[in-house]
């Protein structure tokens, strides 16, 4: 299970920086302790270009994202997080979203199948990245940049599919993880 960072576990607050400002999105802990249940590697991936433009470091990262794990209460809900602070993607092998090299550098680490594997984020660009990185099942959530995003995304979609680079993954549109936890999206 692949999840973006900001916008899908937790609120988004564009270029956050302050521990302060972590707030979980709603259904977040249950979907992580569902994922955990079923037996899935769960692993963020997530874009900081704040860190790449100077707006804030990686140790005021570091502090975020060690406030978002006491939030969570970890148990070991989260295999592994994968972060950039990249600006522009040149490269379709990049960490930066869309490109796939945070997904293929997590394969390094687990026993992955990406053809089962779902992502959820709530950006085109995550989207993107999961098809680009051959993952069989892509959530779009209306959380974050979701609902400005959607319109967009639907040119994308035909016959409950997600098309890219001529590539395809199915996909699911919601509004928020608890409608997300009640499809039984984790039994594809």
């Amino acid at each position: 299970l692949f999840l973006d960072r900001d916008g899908v576990l937790i609120k988004d607050k564009h270029y956050i920086s302050d521990p302060k400002d972590v707030q979980l999105e709603d259904g977040a802990i249950e979907l992580l302790k569902l994922a955990k249940r079923k037996g899935l590697v769960t692993i963020i991936i997530t874009n900081q270009s704040g860190i790449g433009r100077g707006y804030f470091s990686w140790s005021d990262y570091d502090i975020v994202t060690k406030k978002m794990l006491s939030e969570i209460s970890s148990n070991n809900l989260i295999s592994a997080i994968f972060a950039n602070s990249i600006v522009s993607s040149d490269l379709k092998n990049s960490w930066r979203k869309p490109g796939y090299g945070m997904i293929y550098e997590s394969i390094k680490y687990f026993n992955i199948n990406l053809r089962k594997s779902i992502l959820i984020g709530d950006r085109i660009s995550d989207l993107q990245s999961g098809v680009n990185a051959s993952v069989a099942n892509l959530v779009h959530v209306s959380t974050g940049h979701g609902i400005s995003e959607r319109k967009n995304i639907l040119k994308y979609i035909k016959n409950g599919f997600f098309y890219h680079n001529k590539k395809k993954s199915s996909i699911r549109l919601v509004d928020n993880l608890h409608s997300l936890l009640a499809s039984n999206f984790l039994d594809l």
